[in-house]
């Protein structure tokens, strides 16, 4: 049941528009089609990203309330809780959207992990196809004719793994956390900043050499996207939610 929910809501939609891409595209580049692909779902996305973009400034602007808060109800963790979102709500912060938008995309990278492993490529598969989509004359497994994307790629892997690397140093570059007379959170914080800029890049470049070129393929075109998205973003200003200094 969840397996063909799963075929309903991603997978054959997926599947579908990058045999649409193929057919279109008068090389039939399979890796031109992914990159396209991947714009587009960017793009689809990106209302929500840049959400969570104003959600993470706006809960940058939220830390002294936030600490104020705590502070207050340090021995009533129900008080400080509904005090918590009692804040959130007010300047219309959701601070799951960001998990939201990664959650989002995780079926996206699995479909085509499925579709270029499971799928058949550069075979197609009838039945998966809607009735208006036709089965491309010829089919290119070579992305720009040089890289065999059904396959592992080295290149590609450290592609993803750069690309990583610098979708985190965009995204973390605003984020400081005190050097001097740390908590526990800092400390915490800190890890998970290391993590993100340091290990995650790793462990995508491992990834990247486990799964199809296609699929480091995808990971990297987001990742550029991604950069580009917080420079324009940052480009022409994400508010939090008051200019003024916070206060409860």
């Amino acid at each position: 049941m969840i397996g063909h929910i799963y075929t309903l809501i991603f997978y054959q939609p997926v599947y579908n528009a990058l045999i649409a891409l193929i057919g279109f595209l008068p090389t039939a580049d399979v890796g031109l089609a992914v990159v396209i692909l991947t714009i587009v779902i960017k793009l689809i996305l990106f209302p929500l990203t840049q959400k969570g973009l104003v959600t993470q400034q706006r809960m940058k602007d939220l830390e002294a309330p936030l600490a104020a808060i705590k502070e207050k109800y340090k021995d009533d963790t129900e008080m400080q809780t509904k005090e918590t979102f009692a804040l959130y709500k007010k300047y219309k912060v959701n601070p799951f959207l960001s998990i939201l938008t990664l959650l989002i995309q995780l079926p996206i990278i699995l479909t085509l992990y499925w579709v270029f492993t499971r799928g058949g490529l550069p075979v197609i598969k009838p039945e998966l196809l809607y009735s208006f989509v036709h089965i491309p004359a010829v089919i290119s497994m070579k992305f720009l004719g040089l890289l065999n994307i059904q396959k592992r790629s080295i290149f590609l892997a450290v592609c993803a793994g750069l690309s990583q690397f610098a979708s985190a140093h965009y995204s973390l570059r605003d984020q400081t956390v005190a050097t001097t007379g740390t908590s526990f959170k800092d400390d915490m914080m800190k890890g998970m900043q290391l993590q993100m800029r340091f290990v995650l890049p790793g462990i995508i470049f491992l990834l990247g050499l486990e799964f199809a070129g296609a699929v480091a393929l995808y990971w990297t075109v987001s990742n550029l996207f991604i950069v580009g998205q917080e420079i324009y973003l940052r480009h022409i200003g994400v508010k939090g939610p008051n200019k003024k200094k916070l206060e409860y």
